[in-house]
């Protein structure tokens, strides 16, 4: 039986790479993002990005400055990725 030569590649390398055991740790860099695909994943989460202790300092005082003056508005805790 003839067996085309990308069929025989393709058959050994799947074999191979069931053969092989790569550490998750390593195995994540095979599949890795392309520059454009990265850019907007950072770009992303940058606003994602938690607050500092500068600037949850500052929306804590201007909540409760707001309080004070009898705006009783409870202030949204910003969403962020960990």
């Amino acid at each position: 039986i003839y067996i085309p030569k990308y069929i025989r590649i393709q058959r050994q390398r799947a074999v191979l790479y069931d053969r092989l055991k790569v550490p998750g740790q390593i195995e994540q860099f095979n599949r890795a993002l392309e520059k454009n695909q990265a850019s907007n994943v950072f770009r992303l989460l940058a606003h994602l990005r938690p607050e500092s202790h500068a600037e949850k300092r500052l929306r804590l005082k201007q909540q409760a400055d707001g309080e004070s003056k009898g705006n009783v508005k409870a202030a949204e805790k910003p969403r962020f990725v960990k």
